[in-house]
């Protein structure tokens, strides 16, 4: 398979760009389970803006292996080809409805809704084994939570040391990334409960209000459709 690049990498823009990508990635490591964080942040957002697009680049080459992360609503300039450090208007371009498409497709998928504000969301992909199969996100396991809340709160620092957190564990426990479901995971001390742990161990907040926001913001939650649940 040809290495995947910028261009068709991070930056997903579409829904079926991201479905895409993840696909390509799992059948690159042969897997068919794999842990996706996907970043929904509008363009207009202070942190997209300044937390989160300068550092694209890095954390695809940093996470690759290990985990995908995922930016729904932006896309690279063709002309890039491979990551270089880039000059403006090399920068990715964001799709206000391509960004509407993808949240549309989250909310009707799942019980979650969007509140305005950028959302992170740990999510398992799954690959059937027929040929040509797609990943499809399993959302009776998700841990999501609003990034600008945690960083106000200050439950994390910045996307930096939270993504660095994240891609350090998943790193760690490489060799469980195919088995794993999110429950397991948390129940059996494996990938989950590490990332979680992990951010517990690095949070800055602390005391009583530590463990009451951390609580509300870092929990496994059941975002598939109610009428799926019964």
């Amino acid at each position: 398979m040809s290495e995947i690049h910028y261009t068709d990498a991070i930056c997903v823009a579409s829904y079926d760009a991201m479905i895409g990508f993840v696909t390509r990635c799992q059948e690159e490591r042969s897997v068919h389970r794999s842990l996706t964080v996907v970043v929904l942040a509008h363009g207009s957002a202070k942190i997209a803006k300044e937390q989160l697009l300068p550092f694209l680049d890095y954390w695809h080459f940093r996470s690759r292996d290990f985990v995908d992360f995922v930016f729904p609503g932006y896309s690279g300039d063709p002309s890039v080809g491979k990551f270089k450090k880039r000059i403006p208007e090399n920068a990715p371009r964001f799709s206000p409805s391509d960004f509407t498409e993808v949240v549309e497709r989250f909310e009707a998928s799942s019980t979650w809704r969007y509140g305005g504000e950028p959302s992170v969301f740990l999510l398992s992909a799954i690959r059937g084994t027929q040929p040509e199969a797609l990943v499809s996100f399993d959302w009776s396991e998700v841990i999501d939570f609003d990034l600008a809340r945690a960083i106000s709160e200050k439950v994390i620092e910045s996307p930096q040391t939270l993504f660095e957190t994240i891609i350090r564990a998943a790193k760690s426990h490489s060799g469980d990334i195919s088995q794993w479901s999110l429950s397991d995971m948390l129940g059996a001390g494996s990938l989950g409960s590490a990332i979680l742990s992990a951010l517990l161990e690095n949070l800055p907040v602390k005391g009583v209000r530590r463990g009451v926001v951390v609580a509300d913001l870092f929990q496994l939650r059941n975002r598939s459709p109610r009428e799926e649940r019964r």
